[in-house]
């Protein structure tokens, strides 16, 4: 897979923009949803975000109470207020709580996400009181599906242009240099400015340390150390919401990854499925991180790379879950 990928690498660049846009959006879109690329999935979310907004009406969107804090960012910075509701051991939402809000028509936008294997609702989302309960309440739905791209084929029909889906290219699941999109049955305009050359140079240094790092695996063995709680600042180029549309690095990446899945979702299972003390969530098994709870027999989760647990909004020093302990299970740059 190594060495076709490599190859494919190299003769993807003699392919245009448009060609391989063409290209990857064979990969992604189904029937009635098309594909639309981004820079990364924290600005296809900001993105979204955007085009559902209401101009000058309120706009509450509800998220998980434990997930990345650039959902938080993206959506309070295209202009909503953000509400949380609570989520259990396993990751899955109070649907009681989802429910009483949106029958008390609370909510204008619910945005859901498959936070280390967790379901994103998809299951929920498919019940045909739930889709009632949520076109009559005029809310629209966002699929936070950065950590899964596989999970595109799990989202419900039957709910038009009240919900979509957002992706991302990096490093969950397949390698990949930021870059993202979103998935919808609606028109999003194509961003208007391209990167710079020094922006486009940034990603290929950065994939080029990425592959460094996996080929020499540093710090794979650090289980047992604690991590700092995952937090972004969203400063700096690419982690900013500067809308740019995808380069084509990005676009390259995210064709091999596609045609890399199904290998990549092997390696995953088979680890998953046979990792002592994982806890199984919704679709831990291609998750690219595994929860993992203290093992009978050494105390020990397994020797793989970590991953911090999620800081709060605001407060980069706390977490909600602050002894979560969280490894990479990616198919690739694991051990």
């Amino acid at each position: 897979m190594v060495f076709e990928s490599v190859i494919r690498f190299l003769g993807l660049h003699l392919c245009g923009r448009e060609r391989l846009l063409r290209k990857l959006r064979d990969a992604i879109e189904t029937e009635g949803l098309s594909f639309y690329p981004e820079a990364s999935g924290r600005t296809a979310l900001y993105r979204l975000a955007l085009a559902w907004k209401n101009e000058g009406e309120r706009n509450v969107a509800w998220v998980p109470d434990y997930i990345c804090n650039v959902v938080d960012v993206a959506m309070e910075r295209a202009g909503y207020e953000v509400r949380r509701y609570p989520t259990d051991e396993m990751l899955e939402p109070d649907m009681g709580v989802i429910r009483e809000a949106l029958a008390s028509k609370a909510v204008d936008v619910l945005v859901t996400a498959n936070v280390f294997g967790s379901s994103a609702l998809l299951d929920e989302l498919k019940r045909d009181d739930t889709r009632t309960l949520i076109l009559e309440s005029g809310a629209r739905v966002v699929a936070d599906l950065c950590q899964d791209i596989r999970l595109l084929a799990e989202l419900p029909s039957g709910y038009g242009d009240r919900l979509a889906a957002v992706v991302s290219f990096n490093d969950k699941s397949f390698l990949g240099a930021m870059g993202g999109g979103i998935v919808a049955s609606f028109d999003i305009p194509a961003p208007n400015r391209r990167a710079t050359v020094a922006e486009a140079a940034t990603l290929y240094r950065a994939l080029v340390a990425k592959v460094v790092k996996c080929l020499l695996r540093p710090g794979a063995h650090d289980t047992a150390g604690r991590r700092p709680f995952e937090f972004s600042h969203c400063v700096q180029f690419p982690y900013t919401f500067e809308v740019v549309a995808a380069t084509r690095l990005q676009l390259i990446l995210a064709i091999i990854g596609m045609g890399n899945l199904e290998a990549l979702g092997k390696r995953k299972r088979a680890f998953a499925q046979q990792c002592p003390g994982v806890r199984r969530t919704r679709f831990y098994q291609t998750s690219p991180y595994l929860v993992v709870d203290p093992v009978a027999e050494n105390g020990q989760p397994p020797e793989r790379r970590c991953k911090g647990s999620y800081a709060m909004h605001g407060k980069p020093e706390d977490s909600r879950r602050p002894d979560l302990v969280v490894i990479h299970n990616k198919g690739f740059c694991d051990a």
